[in-house]
């Protein structure tokens, strides 16, 4: 109390009373006990010199906890222009991956930052151990359902944002690993990066590829085996192989379904009265479609993929190619070019030597087959 305003000295019991548990821990404290000592009554002095002073290095109590700033306990990091500050991990990751597995893309900087921030607040979700040696029943870690919403998945990542993730997510193993970063998991996880980071083609099999990636480290995780050069080789070929087969296989399809159009009109007449008579009084029709294989019209050359009988031309003669796999080819089984005949020679892309170009319906090498001259007028 204030002895200018308040002269007589005030109770001791009603002292005692008065003042929080939380107060008389802070009037232990030297610095703020020197500030107030000459406010203090004897009864309070004699109560205080009863409790230990508090020294430098001692736990904080909840009073301290009040005054400190967390951002002012430990030292600034030195930022310098061109190296990247290493990445620091939320407890809650190491909790989490005890649990369940983190996707990769979480340990993005963006991403690390981000749970670092607002760690606290992000949602979880409860999980009993299965192991035996828990120190308790029950685990609150990430829900990763809710952050893959912002986050996205693994497959979402672009090469370059896979390199960051990686070299991210190995030194995060390397911390939880509690026989060291030489154990057998650092080393296989070491090398498993080391062979997707270095494959041949990795920038332009990478859609094919990130998927095998994934799926071997979740197949490491159910059944852990030694890392194998040739192993990872087989399927990375094997990836790459498929992945090629299915651009082919789209071009096919985009060879058959554009087989059956003739080329539209040039952009110059678009705005011009149209030449074709199914065009005229808005009517809706289709373009005349017409077989790279028997000249037909009302079909593509798909139609006869399924045929068990040799296909015929409109006249009862057989075609001169035949269907083979989805492929058109000559008499003597070389594969024809339906670029070729579609466009001619000009929007041809394939390797050398790869398909031949002849026309599919008479075998000539002079013209394509929708130049029409063999064909002239298509059979509608």
């Amino acid at each position: 109390m204030d002895p200018a305003n308040h002269p007589t000295s005030g109770s001791p019991t009603a002292s005692l009373l008065t003042i929080e548990p939380d107060d008389i821990d802070q009037l232990h404290v030297p610095s703020i006990f020197k500030k107030f000592k000459d406010l203090i009554n004897t009864s309070l002095h004699h109560a205080l010199s009863k409790l230990p002073r508090k020294c430098e290095g001692d736990a904080l109590s909840s009073a301290d906890y009040k005054r400190v700033c967390t951002l002012g306990t430990c030292e600034p990091a030195k930022h310098s222009l061109g190296i990247i500050c290493k990445v620091t991990f939320d407890r809650i990751l190491f909790d989490t991956e005890a649990h369940s597995p983190l996707p990769l893309n979480f340990f993005l900087r963006e991403n690390l930052h981000y749970i670092s921030d607002i760690g606290s607040t992000l949602l979880k979700v409860k999980v009993n151990p299965t192991f035996s040696d828990s120190p308790t029943s029950a685990v609150h870690i990430l829900d990763i359902e809710k952050l893959m919403k912002k986050f996205g998945n693994n497959l979402s990542m672009s090469c370059s944002d896979w390199n960051e993730a990686a070299e991210n997510y190995f030194v995060f193993q390397q911390f939880r690993d509690i026989e060291g970063p030489n154990s057998c998991y650092s080393t296989w996880l070491r090398k498993h990066f080391e062979f997707f980071s270095h494959c041949e083609g990795r920038m332009k099999y990478y859609d094919a590829w990130k998927v095998l990636e994934r799926d071997m480290c979740l197949d490491y995780h159910s059944f852990p085996e030694p890392y194998s050069p040739h192993v990872y080789f087989l399927h990375y070929m094997d990836t790459c192989n498929k992945f090629n087969s299915k651009i082919e296989l789209n071009k096919k399809v985009n060879l058959i379904i554009a087989s059956s159009h003739p080329r539209q009109p040039s952009s110059s007449t678009l705005f011009s009265t149209p030449s074709w008579p199914f065009l005229l009084n808005n009517k809706k029709t289709s373009f005349p479609s017409c077989c790279l294989l028997c000249t037909k019209g009302g079909h593509s050359v798909v139609k006869h993929h399924r045929e068990s009988k040799p296909s015929t031309f409109s006249d009862g003669r057989p075609t001169w190619a035949h269907i083979h796999d989805q492929d058109l080819l000559t008499p003597s089984r070389q594969q024809i070019c339906m670029f070729y005949n579609i466009h001619g020679a000009s929007h041809c892309s394939h390797a050398e030597g790869a398909c031949t170009h002849v026309c599919s319906w008479c075998g000539s090498s002079v013209h394509y087959a929708f130049s029409y001259t063999c064909c002239p007028h298509p059979v509608a």
